[in-house]
């Protein structure tokens, strides 16, 4: 390497060091927002983006907006750290009753207790339930398994895949949900509406 492409290359470098020096000081209220972190100012206080830069916000206002009882942890790993008040819960927690009523955690952090009957009542066209389930590897928490397998359609409804090899299909008035595999005959197969052969399935 010559002598003037090693001067361009040091001269690059400290150019690139030089930008990240600056972009670690936009860390101040009121600087510009150039990063996703919501960086600690200290054990209580954070940065927030607010209109494009950044603002200092308390955690405990943080918390306190999010439900009445909402307490601060303090700020911890560039976020606010809350607990839910007495009796109250962490939105996203659900556990089952018994085997057809499920337990969870609504945004206001406090409980609510439901028939899965009617929580998948709520997300046609799953809207049949087949009861109250523990957490599993695929769902890592106790759910309703909502399915649309049986609830009445239209023979217009267009089919759509609910799995990546299982497409669901109106017929004689009900939905039904067809295994594309097993359709085809072979191990692999996957839903694709509209394919003439195996009920809407590639095989």
């Amino acid at each position: 390497m010559t002598r003037e492409c090693s001067i361009v290359l040091v001269a690059a470098v400290l150019g690139l060091v030089g930008a990240c020096n600056r972009a670690d000081l936009l860390n101040e209220p009121g600087d510009p927002c150039r990063s996703l972190r919501t960086p600690c100012l200290d054990d209580s206080r954070s940065l927030r983006c607010i209109d494009e830069a950044w603002a200092e916000v308390d955690c405990a206002e943080v918390c306190g907006d999010l439900a009445p009882g909402v307490v601060s942890e303090g700020c911890e790993e560039d976020a606010c750290v809350c607990s839910p008040p007495e009796g109250g819960c962490t939105p996203g927690a659900a556990v089952c009753e018994d085997a057809e009523t499920l337990r969870w955690c609504t945004n206001s952090w406090a409980w609510s207790t439901d028939p899965c009957a009617g929580l998948c009542a709520e997300i046609p066209p799953q809207s049949e339930s087949h009861g109250c389930f523990p957490a599993t590897e695929e769902f890592d928490l106790d759910h309703c398994f909502c399915t649309i397998e049986g609830t009445e359609c239209n023979d217009e409804d267009v089919s759509f895949c609910v799995e990546q090899a299982a497409i669901s299909e109106c017929a004689d008035g009900f939905w039904r949900t067809i295994d594309c595999v097993e359709a085809c005959g072979q191990e692999e197969a996957i839903c694709r509406p509209g394919e003439a052969d195996g009920a809407g399935c590639d095989c």
